[in-house]
């Protein structure tokens, strides 16, 4: 698929339109690995959110039984 994709941007799209859509997919490339990178560091800080959570002392209150007379 991207070598049909690339033969015809190469074959029927004019110079001017060409480099425009080369240069619009450069761009998105660049914000999608921007975006990646802010999403991995999102996962990580949620990652730690948790690993903190799950290490956290368990309190455990023992109040005994009530027994009525």
């Amino acid at each position: 698929m991207k070598k049909l994709k690339r033969w015809l941007i190469d074959r029927i799209l004019p110079v001017w339109a060409r480099e425009e859509l080369l240069r619009q997919i450069r761009e998105l490339e660049e914000e999608n690995e921007r975006l990646r990178h802010v999403v991995a560091l999102r996962d990580m800080y949620i990652d730690g959110l948790l690993a903190g959570a799950k290490a956290q002392r368990r309190i455990v209150i023992n109040a005994g039984e009530v027994t009525k007379k």
